[in-house]
């Protein structure tokens, strides 16, 4: 199947993201800060610097409410969820695949 466009989907396993990504599925490799590369040494180092970093720019503070709209396979909520505990973050998909995969790494964590 072939499927192109913002608003297309195309379903596939909740295995994919084990096997392409690190532990949050996300697929960063590294971050730029002040207009410099940082290199790390793991998958898991730069998805955490990563998201950390988008947090930091999106100004999340403990205690917001804060809504996830296109949220893939999850790992900017479920980072937000463990890193601060008194959000309240929504995630939206389209997809009901990437909702089950959210919803049971949320029970897991």
């Amino acid at each position: 199947m072939i499927c192109s466009g913002v608003y297309r989907f195309c379903p596939i396993s909740n295995l994919f993201p084990r096997i392409s990504a690190d532990h949050n599925t996300n697929s960063a490799i590294g971050s730029v800060s002040g207009g410099q590369v940082k290199s790390t040494s793991s998958l898991d180092e730069a998805e955490a610097r990563s998201l950390a970093i988008s947090c930091e720019r999106a100004g999340i503070q403990d205690g917001m409410d804060v809504l996830d709209l296109g949220c893939g396979w999850g790992s900017l909520s479920l980072w937000i969820a463990s890193h601060y505990p008194n959000c309240s973050v929504t995630s939206v998909s389209n997809s009901a695949a990437q909702r089950r995969f959210i919803e049971a790494e949320a029970k897991a964590r």
